[in-house]
């Protein structure tokens, strides 16, 4: 299976469909829906659903964040390096393993640590991941 990549400004980015967007949202790769309104049965209403459903989840098991505005800024690192690797904040967030993935996910992780001073556990929340994986994939980026 190969990524989905876009187009932006006519700069190739990879090897995929154009970032047209829709009129939902003018970019496939800002858009706030977890998954493509046109990829879901039931369409925009469902997708808007699923979205609300996977960020109500996403901040109960978050809880508190250490610091007040963590979350927020956390969620802008993420949004920066999916559109910087041309890849979707969906995918970052997805148990996906492929490389085109991984490497955007272990960014996000090393920035939050760095710039955010966040727990592993916190870090590993925002990702979907544990602990012990933010560990490992700090490491990786690390020793690159």
């Amino acid at each position: 299976m190969s990524p989905r990549t876009y187009f932006i400004d006519d700069n190739s980015i990879g090897l995929g469909h154009p970032d047209r967007g829709c009129d939902f949202h003018p970019h496939c790769l800002t858009c706030p829906l977890a998954l493509c309104r046109h990829d879901m049965e039931g369409g925009l209403s469902a997708a808007i659903k699923l979205t609300e459903d996977i960020e109500v989840e996403r901040r109960r098991r978050l809880g508190a964040v250490s610091k007040a505005g963590d979350l927020a800024k956390a969620q802008s690192i993420i949004d920066e390096v999916a559109v910087e690797n041309g890849v979707t904040v969906h995918s970052i967030l997805s148990p996906s393993r492929f490389q085109y993935v991984v490497g955007p996910r272990w960014e996000a992780m090393r920035r939050m640590r760095d710039e955010l001073d966040m727990t592993l556990e916190t870090i590993g929340k925002m990702v979907n991941r544990d602990h012990s994986t933010v560990v490992h994939g700090l490491r990786m980026v690390e020793s690159a």
